[in-house]
């Protein structure tokens, strides 16, 4: 999802589910890479016991999101996140899309 909305100028809102933050900056396609890029609404959905998305990377890469409006939730989960993210990642969505 970060290279698409951070080089696609078509994509006005974003999500990005169960995001693994651990990923080595040489990878391609690291959301580390393409942070800086984003400038749409971005909202992050991550798990607080995901390993592969610690809190302290999620709360870290968030910051470097250059969009004003952008959002961190959490659930509690690891990287199989509940189903109670899907009518957050649908409010997001219509909520930013109306404008």
């Amino acid at each position: 999802m970060f290279p698409l909305s951070a080089c696609e100028p078509r994509v006005k809102v974003s999500v990005a589910t169960a995001l693994p933050t651990e990923v080595p900056l040489y990878d391609p396609v690291s959301p580390w890479n393409y942070a800086a890029g984003i400038f749409q609404p971005f909202l992050i959905q991550a798990g607080l016991q995901d390993e592969a998305s610690p809190k302290k990377g999620s709360e870290q890469l968030l910051q470097l999101i250059a969009s004003p409006m952008k959002q961190l939730l959490w659930y509690d989960g690891d990287h199989s996140l509940p189903v109670a993210y899907v009518p957050d990642a649908v409010a997001w969505f219509r909520t930013h899309l109306q404008k």
